[in-house]
């Protein structure tokens, strides 16, 4: 009759396992109302103790209590005998399988033309055998197009995680055999550096050493010749009274004009520590910074100013190696990369990636700022020099030197900045300040850089002056 298939459906949902999915086999139901095949739950409850939680609700026991449940098993009989009922068919094709022509689409069944005309069959809808399996065919096609498009999405992003996973580990790779490289040179740099100190030092050891026999000489040569004196005037005064007055005169003029030195203990001292001091003021610099200076070399960058970026009150001359700013405004082209309103200028150099390092000379001025600033940053109008527009620099305003952030921030380098370098790690997300001329360390931004990144040159007074390095 209509409506028997979905309702035998709807039945047969309600006596499956959400476990194994089939139907319930010597069911036994939990505290929190769900109900599992007995031999399903054992083996989520393998271990002996602990907690034990419900497959479906996920709430927690503290003991495996089962219950079993002789009203579901019998609900599962009878469905089995329904099935069975229902899938016997006609009686006259259990000898006869070739009779079968037709199909019930009310109970699911095969049946012959004779049955067909039945009191069972009277109502229901029949169709002829081959166009019952060309329709079932039709619908498991139907059910298996989006397994097979979930197969293909996941082969395909089988295949694109492949292809990412060999990127990163080529990536790896690649990064293992830069630090390598850049370790190797550094050891190879820092052994350099260590015999050149050395052998610095063995010759500050011998001058110290013929410094010291020589002092030692001048000072044995001075007390023999003083403990002389000393004797001969003791003898002197041992002597009766009439031979001693009598050379008394001579011995007093001996004392009185013999040249005594003064014990300079600080001469050695200052000495030897203007010696042992020597290496690093030949160089004019300390060991840490040769190597800073040496590594920043090996990352330097030849960048050049870029014309179609600069505002129009600035001048760019000498190949794009210098720009100052002017009393008045130049007529240029309102282009989509110049900057309208603030005294800024790009270089045309841009970085993606990697280490990068370039050093920028102010020669006169007190109004500047140097730096790097994104691709995107805003052009037209006002903009503020902070990390939050994608501008991070550093500069001189009113004789103070700044990091240009939102809340003021003061630097104090031990020297003026006369040459600034500037070292980005791209990739590490870092853009560090020094002193070029003693690579003191001034300042380091921080930022997740996301788009490409260009060196920026910001000139407010016309008496500034700047320069990029070769």
């Amino acid at each position: 009759m209509p409506g028997r298939s979905s309702a035998m459906y709807s039945l047969s949902t309600d006596l499956t396992c959400p476990v194994c999915l089939e139907y319930y086999s010597d069911p036994v139901t939990l505290a929190c109302g769900h109900s599992f095949c007995l031999s399903c739950i054992s083996r989520c409850w393998e271990r002996p103790y602990g907690s034990f939680s419900c497959p479906v609700c996920r709430q927690n026991f503290t003991q495996r209590t089962l219950k079993r449940n002789q009203q579901l098993g019998e609900a599962v009989q009878r469905l089995h005998t329904q099935r069975a009922q229902s899938s016997r068919g006609c009686e006259c094709t259990k000898k006869q399988h070739e009779n079968l022509k037709l199909f019930c689409r009310n109970d699911e069944s095969l049946l012959c033309v004779v049955c067909d005309r039945s009191q069972d069959h009277r109502s229901h809808n029949m169709i002829p055998i081959e166009e019952a399996a060309q329709e079932y065919k039709e619908k498991l096609q139907r059910l298996l197009d989006p397994v097979r498009q979930t197969i293909e999405n996941l082969q395909s992003l089988r295949c694109e995680e492949e292809l990412r996973s060999g990127m990163l580990k080529n990536k790896v790779e690649s990064e293992k055999r830069k630090v390598v490289v850049e370790f190797a040179q550094l050891r190879q740099l820092l052994d350099e550096q260590e015999k050149i100190l050395l052998i610095r030092l063995d010759a500050v050891g011998m001058k110290l050493s013929k410094t010291e026999s020589r002092i030692a000489s001048r000072l044995s040569t001075e007390t023999s010749s003083l403990q002389k004196l000393v004797q001969e005037t003791k003898e002197m005064c041992q002597k009766p009274a009439a031979e001693f007055l009598k050379n008394v005169k001579s011995a007093i003029m001996r004392c009185e004009t013999v040249r005594l030195p003064q014990p300079n203990v600080s001469l050695m001292a200052d000495r030897s520590d203007t010696l042992v001091r020597r290496p690093s003021q030949d160089s004019q610099l300390s060991s840490s910074c040769i190597l800073l200076k040496e590594i920043s070399q090996q990352f330097k960058e030849d960048v050049t100013l870029d014309g179609k970026t600069a505002n129009p009150y600035l001048v760019v001359y000498e190949n794009g190696k210098r720009v100052k700013r002017c009393d008045t405004k130049q007529d240029m082209p309102d282009n989509p990369e110049r900057f309208d309103s603030d005294p800024c200028i790009l270089a045309c150099e841009g970085f993606t990636s990697g280490r990068h390092y370039w050093e920028v000379e102010v020669e006169d001025g007190r109004y500047w700022a140097v730096g790097v600033t994104k691709e995107s940053v805003r052009r037209k109008g006002g903009i503020r020099a902070i990390p939050e527009e994608g501008i991070w620099a550093i500069g001189l305003y009113w004789n103070q030197y700044r990091a240009l952030t939102s809340a003021v921030t003061h630097l104090s380098p031990s020297q003026g900045l006369k040459k600034v370098g500037l070292f980005l790690d791209y990739d590490l997300g870092q853009i560090t300040f020094y002193n070029a001329e003693s690579m003191e360390h001034v300042y380091t931004f921080h930022h997740r850089f996301t788009e490409k990144i260009f060196p920026l040159v910001w000139v407010w007074s016309t008496e500034t002056r700047i320069k990029l390095s070769p």
